[in-house]
C-alpha cells in the first residue's frame, strides 16, 4: 500500500502466516510424528523521496515475529525394543592348542 505525499511516498507492506502441522511417516522404520502450529506476523514500512528531487532519500523498518517454538517430535521406541534392549555375550576368544 502506497501514500504519497508531498514530501515523499510511504509503503506499507503487511504479511502474516500461520502453518499447522500433523505429520505420521514409517519410513524409517520406526513411527515418527510431527506436531507444530506456527505463527510468523511480519510488516515493512518505507518513506521515500520523489525521484524528480535533486536530493533523494530512503529509509525503513522492518519487523518480523518468529517464536521459534520447537515443534512436539514422538519417535515409537516400542518398535525399536529389539535392537536396544537384546542384551549381548562379550565374545571370548579362545586359543586353539597346536
Amino acid at each position: 500500500m502506497d501514500w504519497k505525499t508531498p514530501i515523499g511516498t510511504v509503503t506499507v507492506i503487511p504479511a502474516y502466516r500461520d502453518s499447522k502441522l500433523d505429520y505420521t511417516s514409517f519410513a524409517t522404520g520406526v513411527m515418527l510424528r510431527e506436531l507444530s502450529h506456527d505463527k510468523q506476523p511480519a510488516w515493512r514500512r518505507g518513506f521515500a523521496s520523489d525521484t524528480n528531487q535533486r536530493l533523494r532519500y530512503v529509509a525503513g523498518i522492518f519487523y518480523y515475529d518468529d517464536p521459534n517454538e520447537v515443534p512436539r517430535f514422538d519417535v515409537n521406541h516400542k518398535r525399536m525394543r529389539h535392537f536396544s534392549s537384546t542384551p549381548r555375550r562379550p565374545s571370548v576368544a579362545r586359543r586353539l592348542p597346536i
